[in-house]
C-alpha cells in the first residue's frame, strides 16, 4: 500500500511535469520568488534533489551544515544548462527519486533516524513528506510568484496533510531560539483540513517542544492560551521561508507573535528553514 506522503508527491509530480511542459521560453527565464533564481533554476533545483536523493554519487553536493547553501552547489553548476536539458533531468530523476523515498516508507528503514543538515534529526519516512512540502511551495509560491497558472494549482488535502506533517515535525528543531522564550503552548487550527488540531508545547528544561495531532479541542487543552487559526495552504507559505528576504511576515496573528516568532518569513529554497 502506498503512503499517503507518497502519494501527496506523486500528485506534485504530475503538477510539475504538467507545468513544466506548458511552460513557455520567457516564462522559464522570469526571475522567481527565490531572490537570484530563475524559474528555471527552481525546477532545476527540483531535478537536482531527487537526483541526490536516487543516487548522490553522480550529482555535485555541499557539504556544509547549511541546506540552503548546498542547494545553490548543483544548481550553479548547471546554470548554463538549456530548458531541455532541465526538463529531461526532471523527468529522469524524479522517478527514480519518488521510488527511492518509496522503499523508506517502510520499517526497519522508516523509523532509521537520520540528521538532514541544519534541518534536525527526522525519521527516514519523513523524507517523502519533506519533498511533498518542497513541491508543493515551490511550484505555487516561488514559480507562482512569476506564473500565474503555477500559483492557481489546487490545494489538494492530502497533499497539505503531507506538507503539514513535516512542517509541524521541523518546529521544534528548526525554531529552538524562538521558542525558548515561550512558556505556554499555542493550538493551530488549519481550518482547511477539518479544522484539524495540533498542540505545540514547551518540553522539559533542556528539551525540544512536543506536537501533538487532535481531531477537536479536548479537555487536557485547556491550559494552552494561544489559538491560531490558519489555512494550511497559508501555513506552508509562511513556513516556506527566510527572513532576509522578505521580513515581517509570521505564520500567526500579531497578538501570538511571541509564541512562534521567527517560524518563517520569506522564500526559502529548501523547504521549512531552520530559524536564525
Amino acid at each position: 500500500m502506498t503512503s499517503p506522503a507518497i502519494q501527496a508527491l506523486r500528485a506534485e509530480h504530475s503538477h510539475a511535469l504538467e507545468l513544466f511542459d506548458s511552460l513557455t521560453e520567457a516564462e522559464w527565464a522570469l526571475p522567481s520568488g527565490c531572490a537570484g533564481w530563475r524559474v528555471q533554476d527552481v525546477a532545476q533545483h527540483m531535478a537536482s534533489t531527487f537526483h541526490s536523493i536516487a543516487d548522490p554519487s553522480s550529482i555535485e553536493t555541499g557539504n556544509t551544515p547549511d541546506v540552503e547553501q548546498n542547494a545553490e552547489v548543483p544548481v550553479q553548476a548547471r546554470r548554463d544548462w538549456s530548458v531541455d536539458e532541465v526538463k529531461a533531468e526532471y523527468r529522469e530523476w524524479s522517478e527514480k527519486g519518488i521510488v527511492a523515498l518509496a522503499g523508506l516508507q517502510e520499517p526497519p528503514m522508516a523509523d532509521m533516524v537520520i540528521p538532514i543538515a541544519n534541518l534536525g534529526s527526522h525519521p527516514m519516512r519523513l523524507l517523502g513528506n519533506a519533498i511533498a512540502f518542497d513541491h508543493y511551495c515551490h511550484l505555487r509560491h516561488d514559480i507562482g510568484a512569476a506564473v500565474r497558472r503555477a500559483a492557481d494549482l489546487p490545494h489538494d488535502p492530502l497533499v497539505l496533510e503531507a506538507t503539514i506533517e513535516w512542517m509541524l515535525a521541523g518546529i521544534p528543531q528548526m525554531c529552538t531560539a524562538a521558542l525558548a522564550a515561550c512558556d505556554t503552548g499555542v493550538n493551530l487550527v488549519f481550518t482547511d483540513l477539518r479544522h484539524s488540531v495540533h498542540t505545540l508545547r514547551p518540553g522539559a528544561p533542556g528539551e525540544l517542544w512536543t506536537v501533538a495531532r487532535h481531531r477537536r479541542f479536548a479537555a487536557d487543552l485547556r491550559h494552552v492560551r494561544a489559538r491560531v487559526r490558519q489555512l494550511g495552504h497559508q501555513a506552508c507559505r509562511l513556513a516556506h521561508a527566510r527572513a532576509a528576504h522578505r521580513p515581517g511576515r509570521s505564520l500567526h496573528p500579531r497578538r501570538h507573535q511571541r509564541h512562534l516568532s521567527g517560524l518563517g518569513h520569506g522564500p526559502s529554497r529548501c523547504g521549512l528553514r531552520s530559524a536564525p
